[in-house]
């Protein structure tokens, strides 16, 4: 299944964060990642010249990103600088993304989504 259309903004805690997909190979630490979230800008940039899966993983993981610098963030900074974070991230990404995918848990956004 191919994505209907790629984002171009996303509201996170009330927050725009501008989206764009981009042939621009990204490095963090040394290592290559298909994606990266700007905190000073509020921008989500995904390396579109690798296949949908890792486009939309990648983003989920900049998502995260993105939720815990408006919400843990800074205390986070103050427990355990960077890494903490980054395991987080990973974690997070790799579960969610999970559970979004499995075609058992089709209703799972309905569910959570739903007006009461």
């Amino acid at each position: 299944m191919t994505a209907k259309r790629k984002p171009k903004i996303l509201w996170v805690c009330s927050r725009p964060i501008s989206v764009s997909f981009t042939d621009e190979e990204f490095v963090h630490e040394g290592e290559r990642v298909f994606a990266t979230f700007d905190r000073f800008s509020s921008q989500i940039l995904v390396d579109g010249s690798v296949d949908e899966a890792n486009q939309r993983s990648s983003f989920l993981h900049e998502v995260f990103h993105a939720i815990i610098h408006w919400t843990i963030g800074s205390d986070l900074a103050q427990v355990a600088p960077g890494k903490i974070e980054e395991l987080f991230c990973r974690s997070a990404e790799t579960a969610w993304f999970d559970v979004l995918r499995d075609p058992r848990n089709r209703w799972f956004a309905e569910y959570l989504l739903a007006d009461d």
